[in-house]
């Protein structure tokens, strides 16, 4: 499967060095920082992620996830590890804010976003919230499934070389967040 299936490759990358450039510097920022602050208590760090991410959580709950960040930074964790830490501690289903937190730890892991679940034909389902975890699980490894495969393609690599190109300040990224960034901008109607 292309996960760039219907995406002017060139024309995201030339909107990300236009429009998007001070959300790359942010994350820029955020990955040469990670191992030299502490997350807990840095309200700097704090707040540029949370802008970079979109977090649109409480104080609660923020002080549930940065002690929490601060604590497996070092440790690779997992996508199940981290959701399931936060499902025990908030009793939501954060997805999306899991793989974030583990995409920033291990840059070679994708973030989960409807964006990436519309490329890639997939939903979260379930009635019950401990299938819709489980569900979250498996929809993850799907996930980043898709990205090891797509990873190896053409079309991967041509893109790769696209973002290269036109944001050469950027190529110590990883393949996976260069294609995150490409998948992030494309959400705009007018680049698919």
């Amino acid at each position: 499967m292309n996960l760039l299936e219907n995406i002017d490759v060139l024309k995201a990358v030339q909107c990300l060095k236009n429009n998007k450039i001070k959300d790359i510097e942010r994350y820029d920022w955020l990955i040469k920082n990670l191992h030299t602050t502490n997350v807990e208590y840095n309200r700097e760090y704090q707040r540029i992620y949370n802008r970079f991410y979109i977090v649109r959580r409480n104080t609660s709950w923020q002080q549930i996830y940065y002690p929490l960040f601060e604590k497996e930074k070092n440790c690779e964790p997992s996508f199940e590890s981290i959701i399931l830490e936060i499902w025990n501690k908030t009793g939501r289903i954060e997805a999306s804010f899991s793989s974030k937190m583990v995409a920033t730890i291990n840059t070679n892991m994708p973030v989960w976003d409807k964006y990436v679940l519309q490329n890639l034909h997939l939903k979260l389902v379930g009635y019950e919230k401990e299938q819709r975890l489980n569900n979250a699980i498996m929809l993850y490894d799907k996930i980043t499934q898709y990205y090891r495969e797509f990873l190896q393609t053409a079309e991967a690599y041509k893109a790769i070389d696209i973002f290269d190109q036109f944001l050469s300040a950027y190529k110590w990224f990883t393949p996976t967040k260069k294609i995150d960034l490409i998948l992030w901008q494309s959400r705009e109607k007018q680049l698919q």
